[in-house]
């Protein structure tokens, strides 16, 4: 199994500048989840960065679906759709690639944790499909005040 983040601090700060811009629902005291809007889904994000950190509203978050597998696809056309509560489906435009991780552009901005060796076959560009495995991860970076 490959190592995908050694500290959660690590991953954000190394992946911050790939957050997407999301909108989070008043948190329920002590739940690790956070509901958000994310690429116009509503889904529960598992929330990495501890309790309290993120406040309802506007935000700039990480998600990070983890995905066993991604598949190169012809059509080009970004997609997103929830599978549950906490999965994510779709389609996207590869944006970086590096070991296990691939941000997809999928009408939100995804860091998708790869689990098998898909992902080095991959250029900035290419088309993939996705099934993320539940729950998909966030990372709260900064809250957007308008």
């Amino acid at each position: 199994m490959p190592v995908l983040e050694h500290s959660t601090i690590e991953f954000m700060e190394h992946f911050k500048a790939h957050a997407a811009r999301v909108f989070l629902y008043p948190q329920i005291e002590a739940s690790p989840l956070l509901e958000a809007r994310v690429g116009g889904r509503v889904i529960y994000l598992f929330d990495r960065m501890g309790p309290y950190a993120a406040v309802n509203g506007e935000a700039l978050m990480i998600v990070n679906p983890m995905v066993n597998s991604l598949e190169v696809c012809e059509t080009q056309e970004a997609s997103l759709e929830t599978q549950g509560i906490s999965q994510l489906e779709g389609q996207g435009q590869v944006l970086f690639v590096e070991a296990n991780h691939v941000v997809v552009s999928a009408k939100a901005t995804l860091v998708l944790g790869v689990l098998d060796d898909s992902w080095r076959s991959l250029k900035i560009g290419d088309w993939v499909r996705f099934t993320s495995l539940a729950p998909v991860h966030g990372f709260f970076v900064k809250s957007i005040r308008s």
